[in-house]
C-alpha cells in the first residue's frame, strides 16, 4: 500500500492505509486537504487554486476535535469573508466525520449562516447542508449521498420525492447540478466553473399557462444576466433578456410576437421591488 501512502502529498497526516483507494484527498476541498497542506500538525495556511478565494487560514486540533479557519475572497467576488467553526474527526486514513457551521459576509456586509454535516467512509459520503446554524432543528436538510468515482471526480444524487438532483465535484474545482421535475416537466443544469462564475441551462413552466427556456448566467460579483424565450405550446410568444443586480433590482427588455407584428417593452425593476415598464406600442404600467 506504499503506492496509495505516496498519493495524498508530502504530509504525514495520512499515515494509515488510504480508506479509498483513489487519488481524492489532496482535491476534496475539505478539512483533510486543508490539513495536507499543512506541516502534519493540523495547522494551514494556504491559497487554493480557485479564482474566488485568496487564502485559507486555520486549523485542526486532534485531541479535542475542534476547527476553525477563516477564508478571504479576492476582488469583488460576491462573499467578501467567511469564518467557519466545527468539531468532529479527521481520520488518518482519509475518513472523515464533521459537524459545522460557516458564516459569510457578503460584499453588501450582510452576513448569512450555513451548517454542514460531512461523513465520509472509504470512497463514499454523505454531506448534509442546511440553512441557520448547526443546531436548527427546523432547517431543511439537502443531502447529497455520492463517491469518487476515479481520481478526478465526485459524483452524487439527492431526491426529494418532486424533484430529483444530480451532480459531480471535480479535481480542477468545477462542479454541475442536474435538477429534474420527476414529472418531467422541469429540467436544469448547472454549470460551476473555478473562475467564479456559474452558467445555468433550464426549461419549464413559466407563468399560469407557458413554458420557458432559457440561460441564466451569475457573474463574479453576484449580478445575473439572463435570456429566455416564452412559449405557447410549440408557438413563440416572448424573447426576455434581464439584468438583475445583487443588491436588488435590474433592468430588462422583452418583444413580445403576435402573428406578423411585434411589441417591444422595457422594464426597470426597483431594488424594493417595485418595476414599471414602457412599450414601443405606447403602454406603460406596473410590471
Amino acid at each position: 500500500m506504499l503506492f496509495g501512502l505516496l498519493l495524498v502529498g508530502c504530509t504525514s497526516w495520512i499515515d494509515r492505509d488510504p480508506a479509498c483507494g483513489k487519488d481524492v484527498y489532496s482535491w476534496s476541498d475539505d478539512l483533510l486537504s486543508y490539513v495536507l497542506t499543512g506541516d502534519g500538525s493540523g495547522e494551514f495556511d494556504f491559497d487554493p487554486e480557485d479564482t474566488p478565494r485568496g487564502q485559507i487560514v486555520g486549523a485542526y486540533m486532534p485531541k479535542s476535535g475542534d476547527f476553525a479557519y477563516d477564508t478571504e475572497y479576492t476582488g469583488e467576488f460576491y462573499i467578501s469573508s467567511s469564518e467557519t467553526t466545527g468539531f468532529g474527526t479527521v481520520y488518518h486514513n482519509g475518513d472523515l466525520d464533521l459537524l459545522y457551521e460557516t458564516v459569510a459576509t457578503d460584499r453588501l456586509d450582510e452576513e448569512f449562516t450555513n451548517s454542514y454535516r460531512v461523513e465520509r467512509q472509504s470512497c463514499k459520503m454523505t454531506i448534509s447542508s442546511w440553512a441557520g446554524e448547526s443546531d436548527a432543528t427546523e432547517a431543511g436538510v439537502f443531502t447529497q449521498t455520492g463517491e469518487y468515482t476515479d481520481d478526478s471526480t465526485f459524483e452524487w444524487t439527492y431526491g426529494d420525492g418532486t424533484y430529483s438532483w444530480s451532480g459531480a465535484n471535480r479535481r480542477n474545482l468545477s462542479s454541475t447540478t442536474i435538477v429534474e421535475a420527476d414529472d418531467g416537466s422541469y429540467h436544469s443544469k448547472r454549470s460551476f466553473v473555478p473562475e467564479g462564475t456559474a452558467t445555468d441551462e433550464w426549461d419549464g413552466p413559466c407563468g399560469s399557462s407557458y413554458t420557458c427556456s432559457g440561460v441564466t448566467q451569475t457573474k463574479f460579483n453576484g449580478d445575473v444576466e439572463q435570456d429566455y424565450s416564452a412559449f405557447d405550446g410549440n408557438t413563440k410568444v416572448a424573447d426576455m433578456s434581464w439584468h438583475y443586480d445583487y443588491g436588488g433590482g435590474g433592468t430588462g427588455t422583452g418583444i413580445f410576437y403576435d402573428g406578423s407584428s411585434t411589441i417591444e417593452c422595457s422594464y426597470e425593476e426597483k431594488p424594493n421591488g417595485n418595476c414599471s415598464y414602457t412599450c414601443d406600442d405606447g403602454s406603460d404600467g406596473s410590471c
